[in-house]
């Protein structure tokens, strides 16, 4: 999902990590040390298999680990305290990628909406202007915390759905080829380039067709500039820092989780082939993830 940019990136692997963080919690009796560990321990496995991974991944992985070692460690644990958990988690990666994208593009992006939706409403004979912008970002953080209510409710449900399935999935044998780490990540970049550049083109365009140039060229160079300065400047010099703090941590479990993660990836194809034939829509993603705990789990406990 990094590696081709894809949206609502962070609802699923943040809520995937919301996940864990709860399992953690529930299966440690002093979570607060646990999940600490184990958020710089993904840190230190997400810059080894991609050093180039935006800063603000970890920023999302060192909040969700703050606030779930945080809130797991207080004395009673109930059904409200892991929905605001995964709420709080879901929300601020909300906001992030809002904050991103006006960092790269501008604020004006909002006001380019507003005058995008105001002009189809006026086509069709509507004539009344609307915060249309404002009713898109309310809609989008809107999705972010129902995301987060289910996630909670599903923290709490969790370990006892996993103990109901710990001897399903025995059977399944792994795929000859494990799903390997991708190592090249130019075709991503040059992805994510190819789709700015072409937002920003479509933007120029539009914004000439409504007579409003006058601050075009200021907003397009803007956009370039920072996009450029991002990946060939900035990132690069994140990829030589991460690179040496890597060197610098050295937990004992990171040689068997690299090596763990190939191992898990072949048994992804033959459960996903196994849960289709059970269930369907959500109820099948759903078995899905579970059935992935369970495979990991207990690949773990035969190693």
């Amino acid at each position: 999902m990094h590696a081709f940019h894809l949206p609502f990136t962070g609802v699923f692997l943040g809520g995937f990590s919301v996940l864990v963080i709860g399992m953690l919690a529930h299966f440690e009796r002093h979570p607060f040390k646990q999940i600490i560990k184990a958020t710089l321990i993904v840190m230190a496995v997400k810059a080894s298999v991609n050093p180039m991974t935006s800063p603000m991944a970890y920023v999302a992985v060192g909040f969700q680990g703050l606030c779930g070692a945080a809130i797991f460690s207080l004395p009673f644990r109930n059904l409200l305290m892991s929905m605001g958990f995964a709420m709080l988690a879901m929300l601020e990666s909300a906001f992030q990628k809002l904050l991103i994208l006006t960092i790269f593009v501008g604020k004006e992006w909002l006001a380019a909406l507003d005058i995008f939706y105001n002009s189809v409403c006026k086509t069709f004979g509507f004539n009344q202007d609307y915060p249309f912008s404002m009713l898109v970002v309310i809609l989008y953080l809107s999705i972010y915390c129902l995301w987060g209510i289910l996630l909670g409710i599903w923290i709490h449900k969790l370990p006892g759905q996993i103990l109901l399935r710990r001897t399903l999935y025995q059977d399944l044998t792994p795929a000859a080829e494990a799903v390997s780490v991708p190592k090249k990540r130019g075709k991503g970049k040059m992805l994510i380039l190819i789709l700015l550049i072409g937002f920003v083109g479509f933007y120029t365009f539009f914004m000439l067709s409504k007579g409003q140039g006058s601050d075009l060229t200021f907003i397009v160079l803007r956009t370039l500039i920072i996009v450029l300065v991002w990946f060939y400047i900035f990132l690069p010099i994140w990829k030589q820092y991460i690179q040496r703090k890597l060197t610098e941590m050295k937990h004992e479990e990171m040689p068997d989780i690299l090596s763990f993660i190939p191992v898990i990836s072949a048994y992804v194809k033959p459960l996903y082939n196994a849960v289709s034939k059970e269930f369907k829509g959500l109820r099948k993603w759903k078995e899905f993830v579970l059935g992935l705990i369970v495979i990991s789990l207990r690949t773990d406990e035969n190693q």
